[in-house]
């Protein structure tokens, strides 16, 4: 099984100050002018037709805020119907369809009220926050959360001591659809351009390499979205890779 990691916009209405992707967001008003927030459901699902299918690909929906997007309404139920799994990492505030296919994934941020919209809640260990209370409340209210570690990538810090905790990530790919429709191996790299074209709305495929099983084994990013595999995908993510490694 892969993961396919799309940006559905580069903005968000919160401002957290240890937002790993702060420095690529943009305001709303203005991000389209800058070639930002330019995804449809028409290129997406074109796409999605053409190159990933529903039984090898688990789907991230993820921003700035997925929240924001004009079209996640729709978006949603399309790519259900289609037989596509994932989840949906949002800061809980807007509303997002519910889909027994799709988990919305709440943040509980710092200083922020309980999320609105939400399947399961993100918990951040942020040193700096009281997530220990909050993991007791939802303890007690029964409420279904994970705890993910502190990113310090927001502080000039890399993760690889706190990665070198983490069992090998199971995704035998890894693919990233930024908010401009540009096909990248990774969030952290950048477009390659193949045949000429870099971009879902020109039709380019997606990008394979083994960076998940070789530079990559423990990569974060992949570490927090297999946390909410649900079980039976759990299982086809461990089957695919025990036959990777053979």
């Amino acid at each position: 099984m892969n993961i396919l990691h799309i940006s559905l916009m580069s903005s968000c209405n919160f401002d957290c100050y240890y937002c790993t992707v702060k420095k690529w967001l943009r305001p709303l008003e203005t991000a389209q002018s800058l070639g930002r927030n330019l995804l449809t459901n028409e290129a997406l699902l074109k796409w999605f037709d053409a190159f990933i299918k529903p039984d090898e690909w688990y789907i991230e929906l993820i921003g700035g805020e997925p929240g924001l997007y004009p079209q996640i309404s729709e978006l949603i139920p399309a790519i259900t119907e289609k037989g596509y799994y994932g989840i949906v990492k949002t800061n809980g505030s807007l509303p997002i369809p519910e889909s027994p296919n799709f988990i919305r994934a709440a943040a509980w941020h710092k200083d922020r009220d309980l999320p609105q919209y939400f399947d399961q809640l993100v918990i951040i260990k942020n040193p700096d926050d009281t997530w220990r209370d909050k993991e007791s409340y939802c303890k007690k209210k029964k409420i279904k959360y994970q705890l993910v570690d502190y990113d310090r990538r927001c502080e000039g810090i890399l993760n690889t001591d706190l990665m070198k905790g983490y069992e090998p990530n199971k995704a035998i790919y890894s693919q990233h659809i930024n908010s401009s429709g540009e096909v990248t191996c990774c969030p952290a790299a950048t477009p390659v351009m193949q045949d000429g074209v870099c971009t879902i709305f020109d039709m380019a495929p997606p990008i394979y390499t083994n960076i998940l099983l070789t530079s990559c084994k423990c990569c974060k990013n992949i570490h927090d979205v297999e946390l909410f595999l649900p079980d039976d995908i759990r299982e086809k993510f461990n089957d695919d890779f025990e036959r990777r490694k053979k």
